[in-house]
């Protein structure tokens, strides 16, 4: 994921809403992140000794749709990761940080 950062492949998207950016990165990571789960298990498979079908069972049950509902919760599951990162991108490591870390409250401001 760190190198797939780095290559900043959303950039056509950089003059738009935050959530363009934030929902792409989501859902092209899960693709990602999905296609090499059913590698690790194909050679996980072939090292034991199984066929690349046998092993594709243990990614999403082996079904089509199995499959696909694991890249839609993986893509789900990005998007807070996705979404900070944008915000930290634009705000800055230090404010970011700032806002979760340190009160809300201006000295002296009562609530």
């Amino acid at each position: 994921m760190l190198v797939g950062q780095e290559l900043h492949f959303a950039e056509k998207f950089k003059e738009k809403p935050l959530i363009y950016a934030t929902l792409f990165k989501s859902v092209t990571f899960a693709i990602i992140l999905g296609v090499f789960g059913i590698l690790e298990e194909i050679c996980i498979g072939l090292y034991h000794g199984k066929s690349a079908g046998q092993s594709i069972t243990e990614v999403g049950g082996g079904t089509l749709n199995g499959i696909l509902a694991m890249m839609a919760i993986l893509a789900v599951l990005l998007v807070p990761f996705f979404a900070f990162t944008e915000l930290r991108d634009i705000l800055g490591k230090e404010k970011l940080a700032g806002l979760f870390f340190t009160s809300g409250h201006l000295p002296g401001e009562s609530s």
